[in-house]
């Protein structure tokens, strides 16, 4: 028998019987191995691990791409924000420097940090964290939708990854021009897409296109009644948002962009409620605008129906 004892060197006394058990393990593993590479290829990692440490490395993995693209999104905010800012300071100063807006957009893009609080989904990383109408913030995409206002025809349809409407006013009436072939002659929307950029935007698009604009530039309360226009000439110094607060108080203005609610808001609602709309089914920002617009789709085939019959859609078809 082998006698086990401790030396300075850590060597321990061989033993031939335990010697050929260790050369047949090792023989045993060596054939298993070479099995599993005929079988998986030589690089099959994930085959060799156990399940545990297998999902343990792949949500490593999952993680670190989530801090990556919390990151990056942090430092996108920062250089948008950054080259927004050097760019009106040369407005200002009457300059035009590319250069030195790129330079500030890269400073601050290497110096932004995430938020402690920043988040990123795994189900689906496109989507965003938004403030839905009951004021609970959920995972979502912004549904947009641009409606004809004699048969609630859906002309324009997108999905976006930005919580604000803002940044869609020109991007949907471009898209809703494009199919339809023509632009519309007036343009109602709501207190989300007021911004000074889409104001100026309504203004050049009624000189070249013929849109009249009117854009709310601020929410009323329940029931709360548009006051009338005050008497007398618009100041010569009134900005456009005042200016377009001035035209929503005329008799004109209040009856026009009163029909908005008759007119778009039902679109949405028959989407969620007739075609179970309210929540999309595909991941992905491309996932959700295809399904998106294939619910608008369904949406128009049936206002198509309605208002046409069996032989107008066959007409249609000739």
């Amino acid at each position: 028998m082998a006698v086990w004892s401790a030396r300075k060197n850590g060597s321990r006394p061989r033993s031939p019987r335990l010697e050929a058990k260790a050369a047949a393990l090792l023989a045993d593993a060596e054939a298993t191995d070479t099995v599993e590479d005929q079988a998986f290829g030589p690089d099959g990692k994930d085959t060799d691990l156990p399940a545990e440490l297998d999902r343990r490395e792949k949500r490593l993995a999952r993680l670190q791409a989530a801090r990556a693209q919390i990151e990056a999104e942090a430092a996108d905010k920062a250089r948008s924000h950054a080259e927004d800012i050097e760019r009106r300071r040369q407005q200002r100063k009457g300059t035009a420097d590319e250069q030195a807006v790129t330079d500030a957009g890269e400073k601050a893009a290497a110096k932004a940090r995430p938020k402690p609080k920043a988040q990123a989904n795994f189900t689906d990383a496109d989507s965003r964290i938004m403030k839905n109408s009951d004021g609970a913030y959920i995972q979502a995409y912004n549904a947009q939708a641009v409606v004809d206002e004699a048969h609630q025809v859906i002309t324009a349809a997108d999905v976006t990854t930005n919580a604000s409407d803002a940044l869609n006013y020109t991007t949907m009436l471009e898209q809703s021009a494009a199919n339809t072939g023509t632009h519309p002659k007036q343009a109602l929307v709501d207190a989300g897409y007021c911004s000074e950029t889409n104001l100026e935007a309504a203004r050049d698009r009624q000189l070249s296109c013929g849109t009249d604009r009117f854009m709310a530039t601020g929410r009323l309360a329940h029931d709360e009644q548009v006051p009338p226009a005050p008497r007398g000439r618009i100041p010569k110094d009134a900005t456009l948002k005042e200016r377009m607060a001035r035209k929503l108080r005329t008799r004109p203005g209040r009856a026009a962009y009163s029909r908005r609610k008759a007119i778009v808001e039902p679109v949405f609602g028959q989407i969620m409620t007739c075609q179970n709309g309210r929540q999309l089914l595909l991941r992905g920002e491309d996932g959700a605008r295809s399904e998106w617009r294939l619910l608008a789709a369904c949406h128009n085939l049936r206002k198509i129906f309605r208002h046409a019959g069996t032989a107008g859609i066959a007409a249609l078809a000739c």
